[in-house]
Parts: C-alpha cells; structure tokens; sequence
C-alpha cells in the first residue's frame, strides 16, 4: 500500500472567511457548468458560493504542490494513478 505523505502547506478551514475583506465577482457559466456546479452544492450540502470557495482553495493547494515538485496520486483498491493536469 501506497505512504501517504502531506505537502508542507496544508489546506486552510473550509469556510474560513473575513467578511469584512469579502469580494463579490460575478460569472458567467455554460448551462452544463452551471447544473455541474448545482449538484456540488446539492450533493455536498452546501452552497454554490462555498463550493466554489472549496474549489479555488484546491486548485491554490494543488499549484502550489506541483510547484514543489509533488505528485498527486489516487488511490483505489489497491490501484494507484496519478493526477495529470493540464
């Protein structure tokens, strides 16, 4: 089985907000984007907004990881892959 190791900056709280630092941007969305977004939300029982929030956090979290020459791997019953992105 695969060793788990964390990336030396690790995820901040989800939900950590400073609303008095809050921005408000406003986006367009294909409809297929926007159902996909939807059932995040749904299925994650949150909002869009927080979903959204969650995304770009990773998306910071797995930049920086590749920057310090990290692999994400995925793992599954004994099966490893790696995270290829563009």
């Amino acid at each position: 089985m695969p060793t788990t190791t964390q990336a030396s900056h690790p995820l901040p709280p989800a939900g950590a907000t400073d609303d008095a630092g809050v921005r408000r941007v406003n986006v367009k969305f294909a409809p297929s984007a926007y159902a996909t977004l939807e059932r995040l939300a749904r299925r994650r029982g949150k909002t869009m907004s927080e979903v959204l929030r969650d995304a770009i956090q990773m998306e910071s979290w797995l930049a920086n990881a590749e920057d310090e020459g990290w692999h994400v791997l995925l793992e599954r019953e004994g099966r490893v892959r790696e995270l290829v992105r563009p």
